[in-house]
């Protein structure tokens, strides 16, 4: 690939190669950086990010060029995906569609942003999963609900990648045995406030505990390495309306390998 103004050329790629890149004009790409210098590989230096403008137009390629030659690890590109309009019952939280973690209580073993990933998970490390509660009683006790009296729980918001009415919910454990969590809850609310794109560390603005969450499902015992299901048809779920916003509590802790999120989409534009 070519760079006519900075006089580099890769010597990798034959004829052929090039026919076909040409293909692309890349080279009459708007730029979104400049060229700019970059750190040292040292803990102190060797991430450089660069914001910008988030009017821009959606991209589906990138391309990057460095100067003179060198090696660069990773490129992290974060960002709204943009999808197309769909129609019918679709997993409104997919990341595919636009879902993305927020906010997070712990990720001691797994992200939050696990749960919406596509497929079912390879191992533990796939799914969300928390660190032990230090306050768990040497005995445990049922309440009157029939679930067990538990000292603390954890939670993950999630916004929705398209705002819509949830018709079925899919919590799945695959994988935990011994570390699922004993039961969860999981509730809506619609915002019309648009959240931050790149939440990446937890750094999400909102107190989540003041937003006026519906509950779309009560809490329900979970059991291990299966999925669940729950929907409005069988009184599983609750009819909440249309949320844009979700918030999965595990009680006490544990793993959760995916959280499928089905139900229509709403497209009209919230004021």
């Amino acid at each position: 690939l070519s760079r006519k103004e900075y006089g580099r050329m890769g010597m990798c790629a034959d004829a052929k190669d090039f026919e076909l890149v040409s293909l692309l004009k890349s080279d009459s790409w708007p730029m979104l950086v400049p060229l700019s210098p970059l750190g040292a590989g040292y803990k102190e230096t060797q991430k450089t990010l660069f914001r910008l403008d988030t009017q821009q137009n959606p991209v589906t390629h990138l391309r990057i060029n460095m100067g003179p030659d060198g090696g660069i690890a990773r490129l992290h590109a974060y960002g709204k995906i943009q999808t197309s309009l769909k129609h019918g019952l679709i997993d409104l939280a997919a990341v595919e569609n636009g879902g993305l973690a927020l906010a997070w209580s712990n990720r001691h073993y797994g992200h939050p942003r696990n749960l919406i990933a596509p497929g079912r998970g390879n191992c533990m490390g796939d799914g969300w999963e928390t660190a032990r509660q230090p306050l768990r009683p040497a005995v445990y006790r049922k309440g009157e609900d029939g679930l067990m009296v538990l000292p603390g729980c954890d939670w993950a918001v999630l916004e929705l990648g398209v705002s819509g009415s949830v018709s079925e919910l899919e919590v799945d454990t695959h994988f935990y045995k011994g570390n699922y969590p004993e039961s969860c809850l999981v509730e809506g609310c619609l915002l019309s406030t648009p959240s931050p794109s790149t939440a990446q560390d937890n750094s999400d603005i909102h107190d989540w505990d003041s937003v006026q969450w519906k509950v779309l499902l009560p809490r329900t015992r979970l059991s291990p390495d299966i999925p669940h299901h729950f929907s409005i048809i069988d009184n599983g779920l609750n009819s909440i309306g249309a949320i844009s916003h979700i918030r999965l509590t595990i009680y006490p802790d544990g793993g959760v390998m995916r959280l499928r999120v089905i139900g229509r989409p709403m497209y009209a534009k919230l004021d």
